[in-house]
């Protein structure tokens, strides 16, 4: 049986490793524009995440990072993290991916 400090220890060490992952969102969409919070910027926040643009990436090429990437950047956005992944096998690379926002039934 756990004692009553065991959670509060889990959900400390948990807050620590989010404090260091960044959310790395497009710097070409305007997330504005999203219908839900599947994705961007609002979805970092909900989850407690720290999150920057594409534009500013080489500032989190550490050990320091986890990088979980947005599923909207652009081609252009896309082939340089391709280089970046290769380039930098120190840094933590993570895709996001996320279900649909909303479940759609068909009667």
């Amino acid at each position: 049986m756990y004692s009553d400090s065991v959670p509060g220890k889990l959900q400390t060490e948990a807050n620590n490793v989010a404090d260091n992952f960044v959310y790395i969102v497009s710097s070409q969409l305007d997330y504005h524009l999203l219908i839900c919070a599947d994705a961007g910027p609002e979805y970092a926040v909900n989850l407690g995440w720290k999150f920057d643009y594409f534009d500013n990436i080489h500032a989190y090429l550490d050990r320091s990072f986890t990088l979980v990437i947005d599923t909207r950047l652009s081609i252009e956005e896309y082939e340089a993290m391709y280089q970046l992944v290769s380039e930098n096998p120190a840094t933590q690379f993570i895709a996001a991916v996320t279900d649909p926002y909303y479940e759609e039934c068909i009667d």
